[in-house]
């Protein structure tokens, strides 16, 4: 489970929803030329506000259920 603060998480998909400039250290890794903006990125960003969390997870939603519990 990874779980990330509200403010670096704004921070984190701002930075990966900008365009990379070739000057960039991971300009090659963002994609570089082929680089496009993400529109669901802003729709995520539109829903940080207050004291909001955002959880990713691979596994079972039900033993998450219980950890956050």
């Amino acid at each position: 489970m990874i779980m990330g603060k509200n403010t670096l998480m704004k921070a984190s998909l701002t930075a990966l929803n900008t365009q990379p400039e070739a000057t960039d250290a991971d300009f090659v890794t963002r994609g570089g030329a082929d680089w496009a903006a993400n529109d669901n990125i802003e729709k995520i960003l539109l829903q940080l506000k207050g004291n909001t969390n955002i959880i990713f997870t691979n596994g079972d939603l039900g033993q998450i259920k219980e950890v956050l519990d």
